[in-house]
């Protein structure tokens, strides 16, 4: 007497009810994920130039203050540059760097990842072009 695949199905179903209520299983709704979004205020920019940055970090649509907020920015080159700070009240932290002058044209790439305990991490990612200098 050959078993349908799917009869264990509601036995499957029992034993996770059962583990749910005697505790052994406990946490398994899923903390909210913290949304990133990030922003360049020059693109392109001139190599030598000032260059920053605005992420905003929020869950649920609601800002999310005191996260920790880590980037790296990967030139073109392959160099890497890293920053970290928190959000403020309204869920957003902001920093700005000088370019090199000699630094190598191109698509540079910054990655973004928010913290904050409670909350699942979240991540984003942007780039911009760096362009040589006008008038040389």
């Amino acid at each position: 007497m050959n078993r349908p695949q799917n009869a264990l199905l509601p036995v499957l179903g029992i034993v996770i009810a059962s583990l749910l209520l005697s505790g052994v299983v406990s946490n398994v709704s899923a903390l909210s994920k913290l949304d990133v979004s990030a922003s360049v205020a020059k693109n392109p920019i001139s190599r030598g130039s000032v260059e920053s940055m605005a992420v905003k970090v929020t869950s649920n649509d609601k800002a999310i203050a005191n996260a920790d907020v880590f980037a790296i920015v990967k030139y073109e080159s392959g160099f890497t540059k890293s920053f970290s700070g928190k959000t403020d009240g309204k869920g957003l932290w902001m920093f700005s760097w000088q370019i090199g002058g000699n630094s190598n044209p191109g698509i540079f790439t910054v990655y973004v990842k928010a913290n904050k305990a409670g909350y699942d991490f979240g991540n984003t990612s942007t780039s911009f072009t760096v362009t040589t200098a006008s008038g040389m």
